[in-house]
């Protein structure tokens, strides 16, 4: 028996879930491996499976606020015979984390109610979930990232990293960082005083 595999499937959200004020609520759209572009409303995103497979998602939310995200494959693995329905299942749940789908937000929401104007305003809007990365060990790397540059240095540095570590363009895991050493993540990644404390905390986070 085969497994049926597609290209393509939507993700039920909560009533309150808007993509757009998720999304755009950081800088994090635009950093490696994410890629957003927000006149269109997208954001794509390589993702390695549990299988060590990286695929490549485009992510949309056509129908608005509460309506189902659309996820397509659009490079990797899966972008000629669709990923199957555990690789999917995989998807949704990074989705979900750094998306922060699944977040309760009606106890912030009371809280702007009871304040007013203008904080009502979140509600209408869907904002509250602030994106993040789908591992802790990423945004801590690009938290460092931040320190002292701008953020087209910022940009850059993350850029490198995944350049010089990432495993098919997917942001590269602790031990690949590691293993890089601080040298070459000074000399070659362009992370200047950071490169240090960056290997430090990638040996850190391999070894548990």
């Amino acid at each position: 028996m085969t497994t049926k595999r597609t290209g393509s499937r939507r993700f039920p959200v909560p009533e309150d879930f808007s993509f757009r004020s998720t999304v755009w609520s950081s800088g994090w759209s635009v950093l490696a491996p994410f890629s957003g572009d927000y006149e269109r409303r997208e954001l794509e995103c390589r993702y390695r499976l549990p299988g060590g497979h990286v695929t490549q998602v485009l992510l949309r939310q056509p129908g608005g606020r509460g309506k189902p995200l659309v996820a397509r494959v659009t490079g990797g693995r899966g972008a000629r015979a669709g990923l199957s329905a555990p690789e999917w299942t995989a998807v949704r749940s990074a989705v979900g984390h750094f998306l922060r789908i699944d977040d309760d937000l009606e106890p912030f929401y009371a809280r702007c109610r009871e304040a007013g104007e203008p904080y009502v305003h979140a509600e209408r809007t869907g904002f509250g979930r602030l994106m993040r990365s789908p591992t802790l060990f990423e945004d801590i790397v690009k938290i460092l990232a931040t320190t002292n540059t701008t953020w087209a240095g910022t940009k850059s540095m993350v850029a490198n990293l995944v350049r010089l570590a990432g495993d098919g363009g997917a942001f590269p895991a602790p031990d690949r960082v590691a293993a890089i050493g601080a040298k070459r993540l000074r000399e070659d990644g362009r992370w200047g005083y950071r490169a240090e404390s960056l290997a430090a905390i990638s040996r850190g986070a391999a070894s548990g």
